[in-house]
Parts: C-alpha cells; sequence; structure tokens
C-alpha cells in the first residue's frame, strides 16, 4: 500500500484521474505496472489521503515497509 496525501479539493481529483487513468506509465510501482488497487479518504474539504496498491499471491519479504509519499 502506497499512501499520498492531498491537501486540496483539486489536488485529490488531480491525484485520482492520474493514477486511475494511466496505463501503467503513471503509477506508484513504477512504469508498466497499472494501478490495481486505488481508494481515498476524505477528512475535510482541504484534506484526503488517496491509496494505491498491487495484489500479490503472498508477502514478499522485501516489500514489507509501507510507503508514504
Amino acid at each position: 500500500m502506497h499512501y499520498i496525501m492531498t491537501k486540496s479539493a483539486q489536488e485529490l481529483q488531480d491525484t485520482m484521474v492520474r493514477l486511475g487513468e494511466a496505463d501503467g506509465d503513471v503509477t506508484i510501482a513504477g512504469p508498466g505496472v497499472p494501478t490495481q488497487f486505488l481508494e481515498a479518504t476524505v477528512f475535510s474539504k482541504s484534506k484526503a489521503v488517496v491509496q494505491t496498491g498491487e495484489f500479490v499471491d503472498a508477502p514478499n519479504n522485501n516489500d514489507d515497509k509501507v510507503g508514504i509519499m
């Protein structure tokens, strides 16, 4: 999971559109990896967190850290 803080409604919208429409070129995971999970939690009119993630079959010991962007 990756977390992206947004500080305005416009930034939230831009982030969700950019990640939601990505074809694998614009993702947190890296080039060629499409966003598989996309969700947002809105806290107020100006603050929200966008969560992205990639589904896996089993945990990877190298990926046990949570990324905060």
